[in-house]
């Protein structure tokens, strides 16, 4: 990896999940509100280098809302730009319950034999692995989101 490749793994494995975890509403809404923004200066700021910037347009951001179980479940779904190794993200979801404010932020991230692997980082920088992701955006949104369904009726 080189260096900017190692700064996005951590940015993508640290980084925004703890953010998240340390302020839900807060990051949620700035997000929605800048959009492709809010990542590329993150990047702008935070990058060890100067050779690649971000700009707003790679970044492709979508809400969705789920009601499940009378259970209002909120998705903030992040396309990054294209992954350039193994590990590194092609989508992150911030995912939301609003009743209970559980909270948990997943992974698309890119193999090393170019499938995707659906991955999960908690409030205490532990990895889970879901296994291989669906190559179709739908099918992969509706698999995080039954995880994600699981994880809210188990806590």
């Amino acid at each position: 990896m080189t260096e900017f490749e190692k700064f996005r793994y951590t940015l993508e494995h640290r980084i925004l999940p703890k953010s998240y975890y340390n302020s839900k509403s807060d990051m949620l809404n700035s997000i929605l509100d800048k959009e492709g923004k809010f990542f590329s200066d993150v990047y702008l700021v935070y990058s060890p280098t100067t050779e690649i910037v971000y700009k707003e347009e790679d970044f492709t951001i979508t809400q969705k809302r789920v009601m499940n179980d009378n259970k209002m479940l909120y998705f903030v779904i992040v396309n990054m730009p294209e992954p350039t190794a193994p590990m590194l993200c092609k989508r992150v979801y911030f995912c939301y319950e609003v009743e209970s404010g559980i909270a948990k932020y997943y992974t698309s991230e890119l193999t090393a034999d170019g499938k995707l692997m659906m991955c999960s980082w908690n409030k205490h920088n532990e990895h889970s692995n879901y296994g291989v992701s669906p190559m179709d955006e739908e099918l992969e949104f509706r698999k995080i989101g039954n995880i994600f369904l699981k994880y809210i009726l188990a806590n």
